[in-house]
């Protein structure tokens, strides 16, 4: 509880009565600054009293209609403040939103003598993503106005931000937009559902409702499932970067937001097909999420809210851009041409030396890195048929080569779709001819991957930027020709 100025005021005339009747050595200022100090503290304990019985009677109510809108539109809130009885002196609710969710701070009050007030308000949500708001707090104040309390309070909505589909998202390769949907069930790489029954078996938790033979269950009393001859599943593994270079981009729309939604499409389809699928989320600090597989109605669901839930919570903005990637065999070439020099070292190789000093260190890193940890884990964990799907940007270029290596070993497949950070310039893409050159190399790597046994490899991009860059580049292309042709002339 928080005296108001008021209350310091009379604190302060008690204070001046008392430091009179001490020097002055008189009677009746000191009967003054008792009767303040008095008052003081008898309104303090009233004020507590007061307080503490309009809180235990006030019910604040959070609405917001509807809860599940898409991303960049808006949904109504309502806020609603309700006490059993009316009291003497206002009470006001003050609440806030997220970073994330485009809306104003909010206030309702109370005034003395009623019991409910309400307030609305309209905010937007620009990225997709699961938001719990508003930040309530409630402040009471004294009959009297000498004291003021503001309390928190935990009542929240949730409201669902979906993504609005892939009208601005490019995914494919080489500027060539995938065609059908990226993620849907290959017959080559999964198997088919035969015709021929095979066996009948109870039903495990991680089968799909669909599955299960309601006659059998019927008349055993137990769900089973049916099988069939040549019925073989495609085990699927999400593995996404939310690491900070994966916030880069607009405010609205950053790399994260890109991939989320590949993601989400890949989870639409094996959910379609009756797959099993695990998910796994990296960040800055390691592994921070990791499911198994399974293929049920409710780990789909799961799996859907912790992709939406992404976003909301990545705050901060980092970006590097990196030209050119490197693998173990050029960090061992490097190591020793460096420590073969015998002439004097520049202050550069000198900065470098260190990092060389033991054979491997790059191997090391690489094995640290949360991406390549994220795969490792789950290689050799079952036979055949699993399909990693590798969701970053070419920020660790080498490091998401290597990942991609590991994630084909033996018989395993794996997909990257990475997004180009040429692309997600936050202040859009300024030098075109530069960008132009930016995404000739970064086609460069994406091919790289592509040429990795078992594995595909896909840009994910702005479509609009992307096709402007691509424009530039081959108006530019045409100049050359002319000229050259001109030349020759």
């Amino acid at each position: 509880m928080r005296p108001t100025r008021r209350w310091w005021s009379i604190a302060a005339v008690g204070a001046v009565l008392l430091a009179i009747s001490l020097v002055g050595d008189r009677f009746v200022p000191l009967v003054g600054a008792s009767v303040l100090g008095a008052y003081c503290l008898v309104t303090a304990a009233r004020a507590v009293s007061t307080i503490t019985t309009a809180d235990d009677s006030l019910t604040v109510d959070v609405d917001a209609t509807p809860d599940r809108v898409p991303a960049g539109s808006e949904t109504t809130v309502t806020v609603t403040a309700t006490l059993d009885a009316p009291v003497d002196h206002p009470v006001t609710v003050d609440y806030t939103f997220p970073a994330s969710v485009d809306a104003a701070p909010q206030s309702l009050t109370i005034t003395p003598g009623e019991r409910r007030a309400h307030a609305t308000c309209a905010p937007s949500f620009p990225v997709a993503g699961r938001f719990s708001f508003p930040d309530l707090t409630v402040t009471y104040e004294s009959p009297d106005g000498l004291f003021t309390q503001r309390v928190p309070r935990d009542e929240q909505v949730s409201v669902t931000a979906e993504a609005q589909g892939t009208g601005d998202i490019h995914v494919g390769a080489g500027g060539d937009t995938l065609r059908g949907m990226f993620g849907s069930h290959q017959e080559e790489s999964q198997g088919t559902r035969g015709d021929d029954f095979a066996d009948l078996r109870e039903y495990q938790p991680t089968d799909s409702v669909r599955r299960i033979d309601w006659k059998t269950t019927a008349r055993l009393d137990t769900p089973h499932v049916r099988e069939y001859e040549a019925e073989r599943e495609q085990l699927t593994r999400l593995v996404l970067d939310a690491r900070s270079t994966l916030t880069a981009g607009d405010s609205a729309r950053t790399k994260l937001d890109y991939l989320r939604e590949v993601a989400l499409s890949i989870l639409r389809n094996t959910e379609r097909a009756d797959d099993p699928v695990a998910l796994t989320i990296v960040d800055d600090n390691g592994i921070r999420t990791i499911t198994d597989a399974a293929s049920t109605v409710d780990h789909y669901r799961r799996l859907r809210e912790t992709l939406l839930a992404l976003g909301s919570e990545q705050q901060t903005r980092h970006r590097r851009t990196v030209t050119a990637e490197t693998g173990p065999a050029d960090a061992q070439a490097a190591s020793t041409q460096l420590t073969a020099r015998t002439g004097p070292l520049t202050t550069f190789e000198l900065t470098l030396m260190p990092y060389f000093s033991r054979t491997g260190s790059y191997v090391a890193q690489v094995s640290a890195d949360p991406l390549f940890t994220a795969v490792q884990q789950h290689v050799g964990e079952v036979s055949s048929g699993t399909w990693t799907v590798l969701l970053t940007d070419d920020t660790e270029r080498g490091r998401v080569v290597e990942t991609m290596k590991l994630a084909t070993r033996g018989s395993h497949r794996a997909t990257a779709f990475v997004t180009p950070s040429v692309l997600f310039e936050p202040r859009g893409v300024s030098d075109v001819e530069s960008a132009y050159e930016r995404l000739v190399d970064f086609e460069e790597f994406r091919k790289r991957l592509h040429r990795i046994p078992r594995a595909n490899a896909y840009e994910v991009a702005p479509d609009g930027r992307l096709r402007a860059v691509l424009a530039q580049g081959s108006e530019q292309s045409r100049q050359q020709t002319r000229r050259r042709r001109s030349a020759d002339d």
